[in-house]
């Protein structure tokens, strides 16, 4: 007897935990699919011994802890799946009405073959109240990354991607950089295009927005918490090291990579995202979802948004100070502004996508092209204009030019 009861312990991975006949199915199911064994684990709530030994075994040994007495409650079995739920898995009552019926096993057998089925149901619990949310609830948002190419150049681009969760109705939009402006910007044309907000809005530990954890609290970035308090949601993050709770804007990133950006290639970023709108009009919310399986358009005219704010739309501006070299640092980029504010606390506007403002007291000092490139410069000549009398910055040919920092440094000593 006690053979047999440690030969069934090390079958079934050891410690104590077996798993059922659906469960041994379902990992044998996604091991197949290419599932890694960890992934498998954590999905389930089980060992990775537990999922090796499951994937090595070449048939199911269930629960059946003597297999002298396995007869006893083969039999059985389909009543027992049948009753399960009506009698809250409760392997007592299970065990009374099978006497009833002339079972002659003991109640230790009944309950091994009842926690199975009771595992089960349970998870299928924690999905549902996990995943599926009421009208309205929730968004979910996510990046992705992709090479593409954009006028012949395979280029780097970055995926923003926000999923409501009810309709599965998408957003989607094509970066190139994951900045918290970005990001920003990326929320606001996502509720302008939903026509609304949802309550809340569920993130991985993305770094332009989270800081860290405290306890298990999460510390959002102060601009973030500011922006989803104007706009009236609450950001809420995924449980640590289950990333797999924000599920439904992970498949909506892949479908984004394999059902318009693979094998295609696009003139500008512009380009791309125009291609992106109308791909989701047509396309995307069109379809049959295969986990709601209801069209996502359809759906969405279900959705309870809530108003944003629209009068925030028309001003973002971040506090800086502009130096000594009469340069504002924005998002890894300089932009020079007039001498005569140098020092000074200033306002930097990227409300628009190709133009950044700079104000000092709410009126505009300077204005540039938006730079897309990283650790580039913005340089205005007429802005130095009157600085340095014995020589004139003139001889600097064009608006934008990249130079080293001690260049500007020679410029604010009053070299030349």
């Amino acid at each position: 007897m006690e053979e047999s009861r440690s030969l069934h312990h090390q079958e079934n991975g050891g410690g104590g935990r077996v798993v059922g006949r659906d469960q041994w199915a379902e990992i044998k199911h996604l091991f197949a699919s290419g599932w890694k064994i960890a992934k498998i684990a954590r999905e389930m709530d089980l060992d990775r011994k537990t999922v090796r030994k499951v994937i090595q075994s070449n048939e199911y040994t269930g629960y059946k802890t003597r297999k002298v007495k396995e007869h006893l409650i083969t039999p059985w079995e389909e009543f027992i799946e049948e009753r399960a739920i009506q009698v809250g898995f409760n392997a007592t009552k299970h065990h009374r009405e099978l006497i009833e019926k002339g079972f002659t096993g003991s109640y230790s057998l009944v309950k091994e073959a009842v926690r199975p089925l009771r595992e089960q149901a349970q998870r299928a619990e924690r999905a549902f109240l996990r995943f599926e949310t009421p009208p309205g609830k929730q968004g979910q948002v996510d990046w992705g990354t992709y090479t593409v190419p954009i006028d012949g150049n395979p280029t780097r681009i970055h995926i923003f991607v926000m999923v409501l969760g009810y309709s599965r109705a998408l957003y989607v939009e094509f970066t190139r950089d994951e900045r918290l402006e970005t990001l920003l910007n990326c929320h606001q044309n996502a509720f302008i295009w939903f026509g609304g907000c949802p309550k809340e809005i569920l993130y991985d530990n993305m770094k332009t927005a989270v800081l860290g954890r405290d306890s298990h609290t999460p510390k959002f970035h102060p601009g973030f918490l500011d922006f989803a308090n104007l706009h009236g949601f609450t950001p809420r993050l995924c449980q640590p090291a289950r990333p797999q709770t924000k599920g439904k804007v992970e498949s909506g990133v892949k479908y984004v990579k394999l059902s318009f950006l693979s094998g295609e290639s696009f003139y500008s970023l512009e380009h791309m995202n125009q291609a992106v709108r109308q791909w989701i009009r047509n396309v995307a919310d069109q379809r049959v979802h295969g986990t709601t399986h209801r069209v996502p358009a359809e759906a969405f005219q279900e959705e309870l948004l809530q108003p944003f704010n629209l009068s925030a739309l028309s001003e973002r501006r971040f506090p800086r100070t502009a130096g000594k070299d009469c340069m504002v640092s924005f998002a890894t980029n300089r932009y020079s502004v007039p001498w005569q504010y140098a020092g000074k606390q200033v306002e930097v506007d990227s409300t628009t996508s190709n133009r950044i403002r700079i104000l000092y007291q709410g009126s505009v000092i300077a204005e540039h092209d938006k730079l897309t490139g990283r650790y580039q410069v913005s340089f205005k000549k007429e802005h130095f204009q009157g600085l340095y009398p014995h020589k004139s910055l003139c001889e600097v040919g064009s608006d934008v030019q990249v130079r080293s920092l001690t260049f500007y440094e020679r410029i604010a000593g009053g070299e030349a």
